[in-house]
């Protein structure tokens, strides 16, 4: 079993002693250090099990109310399924006195409303046949992801339905020009939206995707993936790291704390140089787990594999 974060804890007072320095926050300093060895290295043992991702199917709603004052779209249970990310858009397509158009939602209140971030018009103000309807462009990622790495993307059906990487801006080209998706295609691409507010973390990653779903679909995608750092926060949170890796994370906690206390990086470095043993072992180890990875595919003669470094092809002679 891997560490606890009461036990991560001790190796921060290895460095201030029995109390640690009250400017020093002991968990943050943990999950820093935590972060670090997980960015470090591709790690296999970051891979995930496929997980499946779903369409979110749009909310549609008619005879809505608009209240000018607060900016807010009133609709009875109109909201009941939204769950509120910040840049969300929703279109207003009709209603008296409305501008129709995009306009961005500042929050979600309650089953029954919304508050938009700027006015729809101010000639609609207690109006109550406001029409539109909430997209939902994008697919959530699983909760371990944080700054992890996509490894694939595989369609659940047909072998004619393909998943193409590609950039944000190719996306939201499409999108503007409604290109066609007659080949059973879709596109994506990952995107870290910003803070809802400075008080807050930042929220967690989505893939954005086009075409845009128009109904829900259960797990329409399969992700492959390597996860990221899970943060700490309570004394029994446990590690997710193989315990064969509890000293060198020890290792990295000191060197971290020691680090915020005499501001001397020369620790840090020194654990995470790949001059330092232990660091080569663990890396030698974590690439032995599978030493093969097929059969060459796609022409490319060298890659990460083999003890970490190099693919190994059992079958075409190449080491």
């Amino acid at each position: 079993m891997s560490m606890t974060l009461t036990e991560l804890k001790g190796h921060v007072s290895r460095v201030f002693g029995e109390s640690p320095d009250p400017r020093l926050n002991a968990v943050k300093c943990i999950n820093e250090a935590g972060r670090f060895l997980y960015n470090m290295h591709s790690w296999g043992w970051r891979t995930r099990r496929e997980y499946p991702l779903d369409y979110i199917a749009p909310i549609a709603f008619t005879t809505a109310t608009w209240t000018e004052s607060t900016l807010t779209l009133t609709k009875t249970a109109g909201f009941t399924s939204y769950t509120f990310r910040h840049n969300d858009l929703v279109t207003i397509s009709s209603g008296t006195g409305a501008n129709t158009g995009d306009y961005r939602i500042a929050s979600r209140t309650s089953n029954n409303a919304i508050v938009l971030a700027q006015s729809i018009g101010a000639a609609a103000d207690g109006l109550t046949n406001m029409a539109g309807q909430i997209d939902f462009p994008y697919m959530v990622l699983p909760s371990d992801f944080g700054f992890g790495e996509i490894i694939d993307l595989t369609p659940a059906t047909s072998i004619n339905y393909v998943a193409v990487a590609t950039t944000l801006a190719q996306v939201r080209e499409m999108r503007r020009n409604t290109v066609s998706s007659s080949n059973q295609t879709v596109w994506y691409a990952i995107v870290y939206p910003s803070q809802s507010a400075v008080t807050g973390a930042a929220p967690d990653a989505l893939i954005e995707i086009y075409p845009t779903p128009t109904a829900l679909g259960v797990s329409q995608l399969y992700l492959g993936y390597r996860s990221g750092w899970v943060e700490l926060t309570a004394d029994q949170h446990t590690a997710n790291i193989p315990t064969t890796f509890d000293n060198y994370l020890a290792d990295l906690v000191y060197a971290m704390a020691h680090k915020y206390a005499s501001n001397d990086m020369d620790k840090l470095y020194t654990v995470a140089s790949d001059n330092n043993p232990a660091l080569l072992a663990l890396k030698k180890a974590d690439g032995r787990a599978q030493w093969n990875k097929g059969k060459m595919g796609g022409g490319i003669l060298q890659g990460e594999g083999r003890a970490g470094y190099q693919w190994n092809f059992t079958d075409g002679g190449i080491a």
